[in-house]
């Protein structure tokens, strides 16, 4: 499977612009880099606990992977992608993947 490309730059300028916010708006004493990661290993924690796909999903996209070429492309952070389609033991019906960090300008950007 083809991962997109390092978009680590693209990570950070968002951060950034949310570290005013995340201080004097929310009140959270943390840098940005810091509140992902925490939010990231939330996030896996709950999906090892408990992956929520749509009943059938699987079952869809393995269908689909056998007739089409897939691609998927997600705002999630690159190592929760990996774990939900690990988990759901997909991975190998995706040509390529793309992160929402792995773009120069994410969502709402087209």
């Amino acid at each position: 499977m083809q991962r997109g490309a390092p978009g680590r730059g693209a990570q950070r300028r968002a951060l950034a612009s949310r570290r005013d916010a995340s201080d004097d708006q929310l009140g959270v004493p943390l840098e940005p880099e810091q509140i992902n990661e925490l939010v990231v290993a939330a996030r896996l924690g709950q999906y090892r606990r408990r992956l929520p796909l749509l009943p059938g999903a699987v079952v869809a996209v393995r269908r689909l992977a056998d007739r089409w070429p897939l691609g998927l492309a997600s705002s999630a952070n690159r190592p929760v992608i990996d774990a939900v389609l690990e988990q759901a033991g997909i991975t190998d019906c995706f040509a390529v993947t793309v992160s929402g960090d792995e773009v120069a300008a994410g969502k709402p950007a087209p």
